[in-house]
């Protein structure tokens, strides 16, 4: 794609170019960053931030804006309200996707979750960029804002055998609940690239005796007592759990009664 600079495309010009460019990108829908962060916001140990960061276009998936999540990156290039002023700015000075150099008010916005990265601000200046920066030989968005939440998925998993094992057993009065909260964190350094918020996650998992409390599960020693849990409430056999000295037995007499 031929770009002559100022002023000499209008934005349907500059729209079907990219279309033309572009023509096998414009269906691939974009995920819905609100369905995909449900599952894994309990189990965030850490959020990462980046002020300055490079993100490959290509991997740059979904959405958390209701009006474009599920929707294709060709919609919001044609469909979307007021993008066209957004595409005036791309003709009148390229650079703007090109090195990105705003102020941070104006700053485009991702999340990162599992290596993909969701737009949080500047969907229309995203599809833009994913659209055109190619033409350039540019495979990455340069110089925005990145939050990478760090997921515990060693834990998603052991509280998914938690679950699944009180199912089996059928101990319909358990239940497993997990709180996630940010720990007050340090303010940032003034002029530092990075700022880290880290985590606390509690899982409480109720049981007619009384509630088990897991303080800290994203240490090797919670998850051993959890997995004990799991052995124990798995101990089908009568003479099995009258010689085992695992802890959590004692948890599990009046809900098998």
């Amino acid at each position: 794609m031929q770009y002559y600079g100022k002023n000499v495309l209008t934005p349907d010009e500059l729209r079907d170019a990219m279309f033309q460019e572009r023509y096998g990108f414009t269906e691939e829908k974009l995920i819905d960053l609100n369905e995909i962060s449900k599952s894994v916001t309990p189990f965030i140990c850490e959020e990462i931030y980046q002020y300055d960061a490079s993100v490959p276009l290509d991997d740059i998936c979904g959405s958390g804006h209701p009006s474009y999540s599920c929707r294709t990156w060709g919609y919001i290039l044609k469909g979307a309200k007021k993008i066209d002023k957004n595409l005036v700015k791309a003709i009148d000075n390229p650079n703007y996707y090109i090195d990105h150099a705003v102020a941070s008010s104006d700053a485009i916005s991702y999340l990162k979750i599992r290596d993909k990265y969701y737009v949080e601000a500047g969907n229309h200046r995203t599809t833009i960029a994913k659209f055109l920066l190619p033409a350039f030989g540019m495979s990455e968005i340069n110089n925005v804002t990145v939050c990478e939440y760090k997921i515990d998925e060693v834990l998603i998993k052991l509280i998914d055998r938690l679950n699944q094992a009180i199912i089996e057993r059928g101990l319909t009065s358990w239940s497993v609940d997990v709180d996630n909260q940010t720990k007050k964190a340090e303010d940032q350094v003034p002029g530092s690239e990075t700022h880290i918020i880290p985590h606390v996650i509690i899982i409480r998992v109720i049981s007619r005796e009384k509630p088990i409390v897991f303080n800290d599960p994203c240490s090797d020693k919670t998850k051993g007592e959890i997995q004990m849990l799991i052995e124990a409430i798995n101990m089908k056999s009568f003479f099995t759990r009258l010689f085992s000295s695992n802890p959590y037995l004692k948890y599990l007499q009046k809900s098998l009664h």
